[in-house]
């Protein structure tokens, strides 16, 4: 039996009803997340958490003032 496969418009339509009745964090949150999952595994030590990120730690000072995530 050959399996029918639905055209890419009734895709399109399928995908667009679905991302409608979804909600999607946004990547400031996902961010804001990660970065205190990572902090919270490193006792709160932005050095650490920096070193894990592999980003300088300005970069990640920069950053959690911006996503607003204080120690």
């Amino acid at each position: 039996m050959k399996k029918i496969q639905p055209n890419n418009r009734s895709r399109t339509r399928y995908l667009a009803v679905y991302l409608k009745n979804t909600e999607f964090p946004s990547l400031a949150d996902l961010e804001r997340d990660y970065v205190n999952y990572v902090l919270e595994i490193t006792n709160n030590d932005p050095v650490a958490t920096a070193e894990i990120l592999d980003v300088p730690p300005a970069h990640l000072f920069r950053r959690m003032k911006k996503i607003e995530v204080w120690i």
